[in-house]
């Protein structure tokens, strides 16, 4: 019973808000700051002598991240200029004692969709670049970086007309990491599912 009246009381406060009301589809500047949740997944293949190996492992973490962007719309469609930054942060375990690190993150790309009062629902393409620390016992160690491609979605509110809440989806397949040793060789694929809920400032 209490619940309910919570969530009644909420929605009367949000529907009687007059900033809400007069939230509307914006063009300029914003920044963004988001939370994020990850899943980072290596799919390993180890070769020699004629013969392979495979391997998965995946590692989940979560972190911040920040995201610059541009927008403009028209008549009902919306779309942005996006800049990314956030550290994945993944440590996985592969094959033998190798070790995989993904860490950092940096993306440019746009947003495409719909665009309507205060909401406004989109597709996402990215390109971008993560760096990539590999380690295994005996043979140094290396640091690539990668490049990444993204797909994915969002949906954004605008709570005032310069502050909004944004929700994202977004998934991510890396370039593929070739590593040869003296009498064999190791090829490794890795994807990044990503989660975030952000909150943006527009000026």
């Amino acid at each position: 019973m209490r619940t309910r009246a919570n969530a009644l009381l909420l929605a009367t406060g949000l529907f009687a808000c007059p900033t809400l009301a007069d939230a509307s589809p914006w063009s300029g500047i914003g920044i963004g700051v988001y939370g994020h949740s990850n899943t980072v997944t290596a799919d390993s293949t180890f070769s020699a002598f004629g013969s392979s190996v495979s391997d998965e492992s995946d590692d989940d973490t979560s972190g911040l991240g920040i995201k610059l962007s541009y927008r403009s719309f028209d008549e009902g469609f919306g779309y942005s200029f996006d800049a990314r930054l956030q550290n994945l942060d993944a440590d996985i375990d592969l094959y033998g004692d190798s070790r995989l690190e993904v860490n950092a993150l940096a993306s440019v790309g746009t947003s495409l969709g719909y665009m309507t009062g205060p909401h406004f629902l989109y597709g996402i393409l990215e390109v971008g670049q993560t760096s990539v620390d590999y380690r295994v016992d005996g043979y140094g160690s290396s640091s690539e970086g990668l490049l990444s491609f993204g797909l994915g979605a969002g949906y954004t509110f605008s709570v005032t007309n310069n502050v909004e809440l944004n929700a994202e989806i977004i998934g991510r397949a890396l370039q593929d990491l070739e590593i040869d040793y003296p009498a064999a060789t190791e090829e490794i694929e890795i994807t990044v599912g990503s989660v975030s809920l952000g909150l943006n400032y527009r000026f």
